[in-house]
């Protein structure tokens, strides 16, 4: 497939679903293609993301490895010339960078995987998901360097939501599998300062937890957890340390809210899948809640016993 039938793609079908907003329809179709052509690098990030939407969601009879050398080669040939300009963003570059990190997020949900998640174990395949997230955080860094030049343009809608104007409490059983959560960390954790980044972790997750019907803003509002996450936190993951690990299966479950969005598909319920595996005895009454909520089998004795743990927890808590 060459350049001209991807970049066709990309603006009559990818773009459609990225714009979360309407203000955002001519960001996505007509302003940062037309940016693109003067930076060869957003471009190449551009061909890919069409690349990867095919790959993720192909016609009879194309074939996947095709898109999928496709969409890596636009990809490293992308980042070659895109990260020397992280040493010098100003307001002349600040648009292209920031579009191209917006790409960045999606890309790393939607490229395909070096192996295939079906031959992975549950620990590495928590491990790759807690690494394509980390990418998440890397690019809400960049967009903090490129605030000031970027102010009242286009990019503000997508950038300025906000996450924490949820008041409204979590449901009665998110809000149970939190307490518990919470309960273990202040149990089982230490020194204070790791204790610290695992409550920072969870006091993120309740902002980034959808309460309203609103599905526009809700990829905006999910991806934002792995933005605002201590880094270490993601070191705890990838060592498959219980509590990180219950967070993260906390945040398959939102994750799997973006199902029908082709970069998101059924990761969160594989995540979901994965971390119930790697979590110890102990944790069964988390992990029925997060099965029950993405459509998973439970293989524990009846759900309302496996989350007595749960329901004891928001008891003490109101007593």
């Amino acid at each position: 497939m060459n350049q001209i039938e991807l970049l066709h793609h990309y603006t009559a079908t990818t773009c459609v679903a990225l714009s979360v907003f309407p203000e955002s329809r001519d960001l996505w179709r007509v302003a940062i293609p037309k940016i693109a052509f003067s930076n060869p690098f957003l471009l190449h990030g551009i061909l890919c993301l069409a690349a990867c939407h095919i790959w993720q969601s192909p016609s009879p009879g194309q074939d996947l490895m095709e898109y999928d050398n496709i969409a890596k080669a636009h990809y490293t040939t992308a980042l070659s010339t895109f990260c020397p300009m992280l040493d010098q963003i100003n307001e002349q570059n600040a648009a292209p960078v920031v579009a191209f990190s917006m790409l960045v997020v999606l890309l790393s949900m939607g490229m395909p995987p070096s192996n295939s998640s079906e031959t992975m174990t549950p620990l590495s395949y928590a491990q790759y998901m807690a690494g394509v997230i980390r990418l998440v955080r890397g690019v809400r860094q960049v967009l903090d360097e490129c605030t000031p030049f970027i102010k009242g343009s286009l990019f503000t809608p997508i950038l300025d939501v906000d996450h924490a104007k949820d008041t409204e409490a979590l449901g009665f059983e998110a809000e149970a599998a939190m307490r518990y959560i919470e309960q273990r960390i202040h149990s089982d954790i230490s020194p204070p300062s790791l204790r610290n980044e695992y409550l920072e972790a969870t006091h993120f997750l309740r902002d980034c937890n959808p309460r309203r019907n609103l599905e526009v803003e809700h990829q905006t509002i999910i991806l934002a957890w792995p933005a605002m996450i201590p880094a270490h936190f993601f070191e705890e993951i990838q060592e498959g340390k219980p509590i990180a690990v219950a967070i993260f299966m906390f945040f398959g479950v939102l994750l799997d809210i973006l199902r029908f969005i082709w970069w998101s598909g059924d990761k969160g319920k594989k995540l979901v899948e994965a971390a119930a595996e790697v979590l110890p005895s102990g944790w069964e009454s988390v992990i029925v809640w997060a099965k029950m909520r993405v459509g998973l089998p439970c293989d524990f004795p009846g759900p309302p016993v496996v989350l007595r743990p749960l329901i004891e927890t928001l008891v003490e808590v109101h007593r």
